[in-house]
């Protein structure tokens, strides 16, 4: 068997003239472009006019208040559709936010709690995604919808609004954030000695050879540890982990808009006595680090909503650093004000930290501009001692001080050009990230494939089995769809299909010889010798997977590509694991077991 990939790419240099950070654009165009026409919503959030919260009001003075329609939001939950048409009221006028699907950003997170609870990402009933406002080209948006709440941020040239659940019932609210200006703390208190090895005099305006294929491939993981005072706060684990999944899918958008994949690897909650009981920044960053011996990521962040003065980060070389001390950053933060939801602040603040790992120094640091000067002045001084430039009139970006003043942060721009270009160098040049892939390297098919199915896989597939039948139905992404009515069941049987490489999120041009080869050398027959067994199969509520090797990890997926399961064993020698489809659609899934010798195997669940 052999797998041919020929395709054609779009290579695109970015220089200090012509990159723009417009990937989630880019994103939404394309999914748009397979998956057809989206579902047009109009009913999730309703306008409110008749409801009054004077206490919300004090500092939401240009909020407006929604109703939300729990029927809407759990069948869209349920849907967990690709793409995505939100119509809702944005000061007065009526707009449409395209979004595209942004699930896999949570696919292979680990979440650990410091108690008895078992919790992963599956068990949160929230759906994420990420876009912009339909005919605005400077705009972006990051939604996360569960049954009871709609949350996230709309940004555009008119500056970012908090889209989210009053604390204190189920009513929901859109507000400028520039509506907080003044009523939350945030000051920065990472070393800017730190970064003095760091060259960016020069990196930020020089022609990096990194493409979009590099860019939109390599993996940058990143981790949370959230301090005993949030569980306090919100209540369970599972509600910490919905709140920081909403933070992450937000400052994951504002990455993948400067052309980064940051995959959430993993949440640490505390839900019992920590042992972080400093009160300023540098104190604290200090004792996370003597806690953290390992990282299952590239960057950590510790969260808190105690009043520590700000965040700090360990440096401006997190990347790839051989001490895991300077890959980590703190952040305090904030879950409500006067029962408002303050998501873009806390989205500022760890975007703004992380952001210091990655590379970067603040805009008002004297290392910019090819001369050593300044962005811009929205701090009031400059770090180094050049002269203070101007307050940008259309907001600031993520490494500036403008939440101090009327400019505000906005979100659209993201990091800004400069910064940008330092921390996609960073990444470009990190020698230990890993493409990001949620796809298999090798696949065995074992069982007979007699209608609508597909795999997504790095390198090869042997099948095993028979495939019976005629027609390729088309190419989605990375899948290759199979239909009843296909055949490769005779030596030398094969097919054509159009398929992009199995690396997600990057954006290639199709022609007509972008084929990948499928050719079976021996009749092929079903395999009987079977590594795992599900049973019973089909099933409706409890499957048990039984083995003759260990087991390590265990994937469900649907016909559709969504991960509905992403579990490790817990157990150090497990051979057996039960999985509840309870709540899955009736249906074909993907059950892919991965043993602890690093084999893996494929096979077809049926919930009936």
């Amino acid at each position: 068997m052999k797998n041919v990939l020929l395709y054609t790419a779009v290579i695109l240099f970015f220089t200090s003239n012509v990159f723009a950070q417009k990937y989630v654009s880019k994103l939404v165009e394309k999914q748009f472009e397979i998956h057809g026409q989206a579902k047009q919503v109009t009913n999730l959030l309703l306008e409110d006019r008749a409801y009054t919260n004077p206490n919300a009001t004090k500092i939401a003075k240009n909020g407006v208040f929604y109703t939300i329609d729990a029927n809407v939001a759990n069948s869209l939950v349920a849907a967990n559709l690709p793409v995505l048409s939100l119509e809702i009221v944005l000061k007065g006028t009526t707009v449409t936010l395209d979004l595209a699907n942004a699930e896999s950003t949570f696919e292979d997170a680990v979440v650990t709690t410091t108690g008895s609870d078992k919790l992963s990402i599956q068990d949160l009933k929230q759906v994420y995604y990420r876009g912009v406002i339909r005919g605005q080209e400077n705009s972006l948006v990051a939604i996360t919808i569960s049954d009871k709440e709609v949350s996230g941020f709309i940004s555009n040239e008119q500056g970012n609004f908090i889209v989210g659940k009053l604390q204190t019932s189920a009513e929901h609210v859109i507000y400028p954030d520039t509506d907080l200006r003044g009523h939350l703390q945030y000051s920065c208190s990472t070393d800017d000695a730190a970064g003095e090895s760091h060259n960016h005099n020069g990196m930020q305006n020089k022609n990096a050879e990194v493409t979009e294929e590099t860019l939109l491939s390599k993996c940058v993981k990143l981790s949370y540890e959230t301090e005993y005072d949030i569980y306090q706060q919100l209540g369970s684990s599972s509600a910490v982990l919905a709140y920081v999944t909403t933070v992450h899918n937000q400052a994951a958008t504002l990455y993948y808009n400067e052309g980064i994949l940051t995959p959430l690897s993993g949440v640490t909650i505390w839900t019992s006595t920590d042992p972080y009981t400093a009160t300023s920044t540098v104190n604290l960053l200090t004792q996370y680090q003597a806690n953290t011996s390992s990282l299952g990521g590239n960057l950590s962040q510790l969260l808190t909503f105690r009043n520590v003065g700000g965040g700090i980060a360990a440096g401006f070389d997190g990347i790839c650093n051989s001490n895991i001390d300077n890959s980590l950053a703190t952040s305090m933060i904030y879950s409500y004000l006067n029962a408002l939801p303050t998501y873009s602040w806390t989205v500022y603040v760890v975007t703004h930290e992380f952001g210091h790992l990655f590379g970067s120094r603040h805009t008002h640091a004297c290392v910019w501009n090819g001369n050593n000067t300044a962005i811009d002045g929205c701090s009031g001084y400059t770090e180094g001692g050049c002269t203070v430039p101007a307050i940008p009139t259309d907001g600031g970006t993520i490494m500036s001080y403008c939440h101090l003043t009327t400019a505000g942060i906005n979100f659209y721009k993201g990091f800004g050009l400069q910064p940008g270009n330092v921390i996609r160098s960073d990444v470009n040049n990190g020698a230990c990230l890993v493409v990001c892939t949620n796809c298999t390297q090798e696949l065995t098919i074992f069982i007979p494939v007699v209608e609508s199915h597909d795999y997504r896989v790095q390198n090869s597939i042997t099948a095993s089995s028979v495939v019976n039948g005629g027609l390729i139905v088309g190419y989605y992404g990375n899948q290759i769809l199979l239909k009843e009515g296909f055949s490769a069941t005779g030596n030398g049987g094969t097919f054509l299909a159009q398929i992009n490489p199995c690396v997600l999120y990057t954006y290639r041009t199709s022609s007509d010889d972008s084929n990948a080869e499928f050719s079976a050398t021996d009749v092929l027959a079903i395999n009987t010798a079977k590594t795992f067994q599900l049973s019973p199969n089909p099933a409706s509520q409890l499957v048990t997977i039984t083995s003759s090797k260990t087991i390590a990890l265990v994937v469900v997926t649907s016909v559709e590509g969504r991960v509905m399961l992403n579990k490790q064993s817990a157990k150090s020698a497990a051979t057996s694991l039960d999985i509840n489809v309870d709540n899955y659609t009736q249906g074909y899934y993907t059950v892919t077991v991965t043993f602890s010798d690093g084999t893996m195997e494929t096979q077809k669940l049926i919930k009936n």
